[in-house]
């Protein structure tokens, strides 16, 4: 899974992964089977090193350590057809460093908006069901900070609940919201989407490779406290339900439900 570690910029890994690609395309063009293997295996040990200091998970794992990566390193003198394989093995490798290096190239576009450290408000699918007004509400009273400015942020397992409610006849709101979000994201060009003075919208991707938890609640908190571990302001969870406010706060976030929410229950 290409999801980077708190505090490690991306663009150090990025300035690695051209010498490793030009040891996997020698592998690949190797007139000799011996130096072609030896070539590979040194582009597979310092992949090893680099995504196991960079990388939340060992997803990786499985691509790299392949079972053509067991027959390369088991290559000897009697072996059939050496080189094809190593041709194979190095280009798959190559390919795949390809989508590892678009993906770090985006997270180090989105560490460059948070550069500014402007204060984030993650939304769950509940807080866009009971929040209709989430464009027109002032995130940034909740800040207690003059002037501040505010980044909504919707994890794109949000629009998938959504797309799943829409579907269903006892909701008659998730359209509407995903008509609202999708309108304001039009207006974007690589940045957040500007809402109204001062706050933006934007969506959190998964990652390549990403393996959601079954639990919503929890892969939203999980997908937080990555954002929270990247460069950025203040990182706040809002939600309409109580069990994400205990979720939240078990694992150490901040959380605060929609002031559609505290409007009912102040009025209880």
């Amino acid at each position: 899974m290409i999801e980077m570690k708190a505090g490690v910029p991306t663009d150090s890994l990025l300035r690695e992964l051209p010498d490793i690609r030009q040891t996997l395309m020698t592998c690949a063009n190797s007139y000799s089977w011996q130096g072609g293997r030896d070539y590979y295996l040194n582009a597979v040990e310092s992949l090893d090193a680099q995504f196991a200091h960079s990388f939340v998970d060992d997803g990786w794992n499985e691509r790299l350590y392949s079972g053509a990566y067991w027959a390369v390193r088991d290559l000897s003198e009697g072996v059939h057809r050496p080189l094809p394989l190593l041709r194979a093995e190095g280009g798959r490798l190559a390919r795949w460093l390809d989508e590892i290096e678009r993906e770090l190239k985006r997270v180090t576009e989105q560490d460059e908006w948070d550069k500014e450290g402007i204060p984030r408000f993650i939304f769950d699918t509940s807080a866009l069901v009971r929040e209709g007004s989430f464009d027109t509400f002032d995130w940034r009273s909740l800040l207690n900070v003059p002037n501040s400015r505010a980044r909504l942020i919707l994890p794109i397992l949000v629009i998938r609940e959504l797309d799943d409610l829409k579907n269903q006849a006892r909701s008659d709101k998730a359209r509407p919201r995903l008509r609202k979000i999708f309108k304001i994201l039009e207006s974007r060009g690589r940045g957040p989407a500007p809402v109204s003075n001062g706050v933006t919208l934007e969506l959190l991707m998964d990652p390549p490779g990403h393996f959601r938890l079954a639990s919503h609640d929890e892969e939203i908190v999980r997908r937080s406290k990555y954002l929270q571990g990247r460069p950025g302001g203040s990182l706040m969870i809002v939600s309409g339900d109580y069990t994400m406010l205990a979720t939240a706060s078990a694992e150490g976030l901040n959380a605060v439900l929609t002031p559609a929410e505290l409007t009912m229950v102040a009025e209880a």
